[in-house]
């Protein structure tokens, strides 16, 4: 009895409109395939612009330096593209997240069986000494509260600045509390418990609840409480953090402008120049682990605080150098000036 094809079972119940499409015309209409199969099928705006851009940005590559179109692509010309960007000196977390698009792209082909096999499946980023401390990549507790009260949030009459109050939450959810870029991004207002003092934070691969400082649940009160007008919903729920120019007003804000926000204040305070691409928002959610594990010692409580899945991501900081200061929950001498 012949077997069934399945891969074709599948495409067809995933997308119906197959029939319709060749190689030709898929190249051209991927995008409309590819947001069916990334983030389960729910992609925020944000995740589809940057999957969108690093595939076209592959096309562009492949069809000035390979000689085949893009879904005649074989695994040696995936691993020339994987050379050319480690050539480019790109960080092995950029890489990967590129040769993921590349990988998602092929899926989505793969599923409309127009191609047999993904070129990409087994390609990824060369992993490097991961488990090494990365000493430059971390402030000291008094380094992150002068970044903290370096942001001016009230103006001469005594009134809140909206921007000012914002980064300045941004920061402290970051270094204090060791938020990722993507879950600041992703923050809802419905995911906030007032009575309970916690917030539920959804992240890329997992989510989970935190406990903030008082002092950040207060400024984060502060914040809410400022902004003018209400906030509408979007599809993932009522934004905390959102623009503050007129064009976008109260539209969720992007990991682009939260990498470019705090980019500027750490380069404003000379943490961060040009010559140091390493400095990022990362620097923040290291700066928390780093002060937790030197007031405590105590990698579980590290790997909780950080939302790691094994210890092993969070025993990086037990091999850190430098003595720090004390800081960790109520003890931790947050003054917001």
């Amino acid at each position: 009895m012949p077997k069934k094809n399945i891969s074709n079972h599948f495409a067809i119940t995933l997308f119906p409109e197959r029939d319709f499409i060749d190689t030709t015309s898929f190249v051209k209409t991927y995008k409309n395939f590819l947001v069916r199969i990334i983030a389960h099928g729910h992609p925020s705006e944000d995740t589809k612009t940057m999957y969108f851009s690093q595939i076209d940005n592959f096309l562009r590559w492949s069809q000035k330096n390979n000689k085949v179109e893009p879904l005649q692509c074989k695994k040696h010309h995936i691993t020339t593209y994987r050379d050319y960007l480690y050539n480019k000196n790109l960080k092995e977390a950029t890489i990967s997240f590129k040769l993921t698009a590349i990988r998602k792209f092929y899926q989505a082909a793969q599923q409309l069986a127009l191609i047999s096999s993904n070129p990409a499946d087994d390609i990824f980023a060369l992993k490097t000494a991961s488990d090494k401390p990365v000493t430059d990549k971390y402030l000291t507790e008094a380094s992150l509260l002068e970044l903290i009260n370096m942001l001016i949030i009230k103006d001469s009459n005594g009134n809140y600045i909206e921007e000012m109050l914002r980064d300045r939450l941004i920061i402290a959810f970051m270094g204090l509390e060791g938020l990722r870029t993507v879950e600041i991004h992703g923050m809802n207002v419905e995911d906030i418990g007032w009575e309970t003092k916690t917030i539920f934070i959804r992240g890329q691969k997992h989510s989970d609840f935190i406990y903030p400082h008082d002092e950040v649940l207060s400024l984060l009160q502060q914040y809410l409480q400022i902004k003018q007008g209400p906030i509408p919903r979007d599809k993932s729920g009522t934004p905390v953090f959102t623009i503050v120019s007129h064009n976008n007003q109260f539209s969720r804000i992007s990991r682009q402008s939260i990498r470019k926000a705090i980019n500027a204040l750490l380069k404003k305070a000379h943490i961060r120049t040009d010559n140091k691409k390493n400095y990022s928002c990362h620097l923040l959610r290291h700066t928390c682990g780093s002060l937790i594990y030197n007031k405590t010692k105590d990698l579980q409580l590290v790997q909780e605080t950080m939302r790691h899945r094994d210890l092993k991501s969070s025993s990086k900081y037990a091999k850190r150098q430098k003595v720090f200061l004390q800081h960790y929950a109520k003890s931790r001498p947050v003054k917001m000036d």
